[in-house]
C-alpha cells in the first residue's frame, strides 16, 4: 500500500472542528502511529490524536516545504476514502 496524504488546504483542515487527528510526516511519507511511535502506509493503523495534540503539529509560517509534519482531521481521511471507492480503477474500464 502506497500512502498518500488528504488533498486539504490547511487554513481549511485547522478550522475542522472534529475531535480525532491523524498526522503525516512529510519526512517519511506516512503516517505518524499511536502515540508518535514509528510511522505507517495504512491509514486505518495511524494514530488518533486529539485536536489540542495536532495543533503542536500545525507551524502555519513555515514555508511549504519546510514542514515536517501536517495534521489532517479524521473527515478528511473519510473524504479521502470515498473519493477513492467513487472512481472507478482502471482495471475496471
Amino acid at each position: 500500500m502506497t500512502a498518500s496524504k488528504p488533498t486539504m488546504s490547511y487554513k481549511r483542515r485547522m478550522e475542522s472542528t472534529d475531535a480525532l487527528w491523524v498526522i503525516w510526516s512529510n519526512k517519511w511519507g506516512c503516517w505518524y502511529k499511536d502515540k508518535s511511535q514509528g510511522y505507517t502506509a495504512d491509514p486505518l493503523k495511524a494514530g488518533l490524536f486529539s485536536r489540542e495534540e495536532a495543533l503542536t503539529h500545525y507551524k502555519p509560517a513555515a514555508p511549504r516545504s519546510h514542514r515536517v509534519t501536517e495534521p489532517f482531521p479524521i473527515s478528511a481521511l473519510r473524504a479521502q476514502a470515498t473519493d477513492r471507492v467513487a472512481q472507478p480503477s482502471s482495471a475496471s474500464r
